[in-house]
């Protein structure tokens, strides 16, 4: 074999061993080194289709053990995968934590009709907070909602429909009119 050849052979090689474990330590970052089991989640509608959202369960979280939901909403231009740093994070720090794809969002195959949006339509939002709230392993008397940008403006519309929620954290609100913010409960 060609030195050139050879060398750059080990280069190859050297590069694919780098990727590898920049792969590897990726999937154990996403998980907190195993201490949160991230996956996939489908949430049905009413109106037969579905939205999609990333669910991130601490490993301790079990019925015996219930811990607190935190639902996640992403921005206009976004999808679930944008809150991943932030669901992680409350994961690690002892949250069940659920990032949702919006209607005509991401893998969601329910559809977003601008019209309805200013109308107050959630995207969604309601399925997924009711399917956090569902899981056994979740306090549903302790349950909060963030979003930033279109996902405050859903989250807010989402806790004047839900107002038994704990905390509410809106991040770049782009707000409706009329929604009466100081009604809400920890904000």
């Amino acid at each position: 074999m060609k030195p050139k050849i050879k060398k750059n052979l080990y280069w190859l090689i050297g590069l694919l061993i780098v990727v590898a474990f920049a792969v590897v330590m990726a999937y154990q970052v996403r998980s907190d080194f195993g201490k949160v089991e991230v996956s996939y989640v489908k949430i049905s509608t009413k109106e037969g289709k579905y939205v999609t959202a990333l669910l991130y369960k601490p490993v301790d979280a079990s019925t015996e053990n219930k811990l607190p939901g935190i639902f996640i909403m992403h921005g206009w231009n976004n999808d679930k995968d944008t809150a991943a740093p932030s669901a992680i994070e409350l994961s690690r720090r002892g949250f069940v934590t659920l990032s949702l794809d919006a209607a005509g969002h991401g893998d969601s195959t329910a559809e977003m009709n601008l019209a309805d949006v200013m109308k107050g339509d959630l995207l969604g939002a309601d399925y997924a907070y009711d399917y956090l709230a569902s899981l056994p392993y979740v306090d549903a008397t302790r349950m909060g909602m963030t979003g930033h940008s279109m996902g405050a403006s859903t989250s807010a519309g989402l806790a004047l429909q839900r107002p038994d929620n704990k905390a509410i954290v809106l991040q770049a609100l782009c707000p409706p009119n009329g929604l009466p913010y100081r009604s809400f409960r920890n904000f």
